[in-house]
């Protein structure tokens, strides 16, 4: 399986060379808004109550590092969206993400 891994690899960097495209990697993320909890105490025989004024808010992120086939230049994009992705969500990341790019072309892996 790591052969046919770096083989793919290898085409996608040849036909990107070729094209004169970038090679972009893509995956999105959420993250929780809440304040992370490392150790709490209280006196002994009481429970410890956090509070916190935070409500139980959501943001997604999309990224994509994109790099030329020669390696010469490297760049991270992002997107983040608050609430969640659903399924139709991240399909808009790589449209915006060519138009950033100014319009050159892009293999996406």
């Amino acid at each position: 399986m790591k052969n046919a891994h770096c083989c793919a690899k290898g085409h996608a960097q040849k036909s990107a060379r070729r094209r004169g495209a970038l090679i972009c990697f893509q995956d999105e993320s959420g993250f929780s808004l809440l304040p992370v909890v490392r150790a709490t105490w209280a006196p002994r025989g009481r429970t410890p109550v956090l509070r916190h004024r935070f409500s139980w808010k959501r943001m997604s992120m999309s990224g994509a590092l994109a790099y030329r086939p020669d390696r010469s230049e490297a760049v991270f994009v992002f997107q983040i969206k608050h609430g969640s992705y659903d399924t139709a969500s991240p399909i808009g990341f790589p449209t915006d993400l060519h138009d950033h790019l100014d319009g050159q072309p892009v293999t996406l892996i």
